[in-house]
């Protein structure tokens, strides 16, 4: 037999300790998460009946009486989370972006706390910073170390162009610009991130954390971190005119929202922060995963072993619970809407399809066939109720309302809690 090579035989006892060392990491983790996994559970139930007090389904701990039964107060809770949710997203929102705030320390560190135009330089005196370059967004990359005279330089270029800044606050605030460097550096920077966290659906991400925090009592929301976004770009050959497709990567800021579910911590700390481990639970499919093959630290092979070995995700057993057996008819009828020529959304109200009523169709069809114009209105406007006796719009039931001089004929659509009105003269109406 042909002994192999020494340096044959040492790869593979490297290769072996590595994997050695693979399983025990495997198996560290699986302790972990089995301990943190054992350690939630009551909080588990809590979540769960939280969640089915917002379907309405109540246990049977909980007495009502015969007043309490109607269908009204079942969706108390339900009602009751919404409410909330909205008022927390009117305070967070009001603004109608991301909520974050960058503001310069009270004292800056490392640039001057003011900044001015010193016009009375002799004509010709221009001190020309070595490195004139501006913040980050503007398309100029400032370099490590940059110092202040480099930010003012900067700014010089947004005052005017050729204005050049005199460290100090300025002796006559009426003949001299003055700023404040800080400030100015951290309304770039915060126009900056909110651009990129708008780009990466941020406030999508955050209103799910919210969500969960009134349904369930808590809501988890990762980040700020960094990763590298795809920018998809084609240039064309000047010479020949063929097209060729050339991605660049960027890095941009995310946040992502961590359902209570899928995240275990470390149970013998009492804060986050206190944590020797938090580990997230994922569930991914083919194309999720084939896409951490660009990321770092994964191993291309192993992927590559899953991705062959097909689907092998065993639910857990709280998703049992959660699985909404009522609704799945009407998942798979509304997939089947979906595929139908011209439909691009099924349009929901409190979680639940909504069903239009022929009669509200055929009043906002028989406006247009009219030739009126209908036009969306306050759902909430009471009017009286009224009949068209006469006209293209008659037998039409709905209600008037007087809008800024004129008469309206309005159609609700109770079903999402919208209205539509058309301009009518009184004298095709009467009272019903």
């Amino acid at each position: 037999m042909q002994q192999k090579p020494t340096d044959e035989i040492l790869s593979l006892g490297d290769k072996d300790e590595k994997t050695v060392q693979e399983d025990l990491l495997v198996g560290i983790i699986k302790g972990k998460l089995s301990a943190s996994e054992d350690a939630r559970y009551f909080d588990e139930q809590r979540w769960l009946k939280a969640y089915r007090n917002y379907r309405g389904l109540y246990g049977n701990d909980m007495a009502f009486t015969e007043s309490e039964k109607s269908r009204v107060f079942v969706k108390v809770t339900k009602t009751k989370v919404l409410a909330a949710y909205g008022q927390i997203i009117d305070v967070l929102f009001s603004s109608g972006k991301f909520p974050i705030g960058i503001d310069p320390t009270p004292l800056p560190d490392g640039v001057s706390e003011y900044a001015h135009i010193n016009k009375t330089q002799e004509e010709g005196q221009v001190n020309e910073p070595e490195n004139p370059y501006g913040f980050s967004g503007d398309g100029k990359e400032l370099p490590a170390g940059a110092t202040y005279d480099d930010i003012l330089g900067g700014l010089s270029e947004k005052y005017n162009g050729e204005a050049q800044f005199t460290e100090g606050a300025a002796p006559d605030l009426k003949k001299m610009t003055q700023i404040e460097p800080a400030k100015e550096s951290a309304e770039n920077m915060k126009k900056l991130i909110l651009d990129q966290l708008e780009e990466n659906n941020a406030t999508k991400e955050i209103r799910h954390t919210l969500f969960e925090m009134a349904l369930l009592g808590t809501g988890v929301l990762k980040g700020p971190f960094t990763f590298e976004k795809d920018m998809h770009r084609w240039t064309k050959d000047p010479e020949t005119g063929a097209s060729s497709y050339t991605p660049s990567r960027k890095v941009c800021p995310m946040v992502e929202a961590v359902s209570c579910w899928d995240l275990y911590p470390d149970p013998e700390s009492t804060k986050i922060e206190d944590c020797n481990y938090i580990i997230q639970r994922h569930k991914m499919n083919a194309t999720q995963l084939r896409e951490l093959i660009n990321r770092p630290f994964f191993r291309h092979e192993e992927i590559i072993k899953c991705l062959e070995e097909g689907p092998n995700y065993t639910p857990k057993g709280f998703e049992h619970s959660l699985k909404d057996r009522e609704n799945e008819t009407e998942i798979k009828n509304s997939l089947f809407v979906l595929q139908t020529m011209g439909v691009v959304k099924v349009i929901k109200f409190g979680g639940e399809i909504a069903v239009i009523q022929n009669d509200s169709i055929q009043a906002i069809k028989l406006m247009i066939e009219g030739g009126y114009m209908p036009e969306a209105t306050d759902y909430f406007v009471k009017g009286e109720a009224v009949e068209v006796k006469s006209g293209p719009l008659k037998g039409l039931i709905g209600e008037v309302i007087r809008v800024d001089n004129s008469d309206r004929l309005l159609v609700r659509v109770d079903a999402i809690q919208h209205s539509v009105s058309v301009q009518i003269d009184r004298g095709f109406l009467k009272s019903v």
